[in-house]
């Protein structure tokens, strides 16, 4: 793996920038351009607190295990997010998990997409093929959700299309365009699907579900 982290007492570091080595301050507010070509076989990670970070190339497994960094990125085939309050931009993903805390992550769309990091908030103007949401006051919104399991409390997801989603988890709230098939298991969680006839089966208390009515 190619690692992007400063030594404790390093002062300065050197980049690799179009194949000139520039040696500037560490942790000093850094932007700092990535080619994903240097990546080894386990990836790239980016580990400095505090950085901006703007990858170019084609990206095999990011993974961001800085705090307070922020992060623009092309297309990869993995993105893991374990650090916390981080803030990334990311093109398609293949398979993209937050599981640091108060992440703020956008893919354009993602083939699965996992979010175990409480309070982290997930955006996609695309597709997102399967999600699966276990972090608990984690936020989703995307324009189209294929698979949807929600096992975690508290969350909330938005999404104009969705096909089949399962609420699991408790104190959750779901809001659908169109859906069409829907599952509640948990307790006390609030659903919502304005348009479309979808096919409901509703167990656990305190459920409330809103769907059209069938004619």
């Amino acid at each position: 793996m190619y690692r992007f982290s400063a030594p404790a007492s390093a002062v300065t570091v050197a980049l690799l920038l179009g194949g000139v080595i520039a040696a500037v301050p560490a942790h000093a507010g850094l932007t700092v351009p990535v080619n994903c070509a240097l990546e080894g076989e386990d990836g790239l990670e980016l580990a400095w607190d505090d950085t901006t970070y703007v990858l170019e190339g084609v990206c095999g497994t990011v993974r961001v295990t800085a705090d307070d960094a922020v992060v623009t990125m092309p297309t990869a085939t993995h993105l893991h997010v374990t650090g916390e309050r981080n803030r990334v931009t990311a093109k398609t993903q293949g398979l993209v998990v937050v599981a640091g805390a108060d992440n703020r992550v956008e893919a354009t769309s993602a083939e699965e997409l996992v979010v175990t990091g409480p309070r982290s908030t997930v955006s996609s103007p695309g597709l997102v093929e399967r999600l699966e949401v276990t972090g608990s006051g984690a936020s989703v919104t995307a324009d189209r959700v294929h698979e949807v399991v929600l096992r975690g409390s508290g969350i909330a997801l938005a999404a104009r299309r969705g096909w089949t989603t399962k609420v699991v988890g408790d104190g959750n709230t779901v809001a659908h365009r169109r859906l069409d098939r829907l599952r509640v298991r948990g307790d006390r969680n609030r659903v919502e699907v304005t348009r479309g006839r979808p096919q409901v089966r509703v167990r656990g208390v305190g459920n409330v579900v809103t769907v059209p009515r069938r004619g």
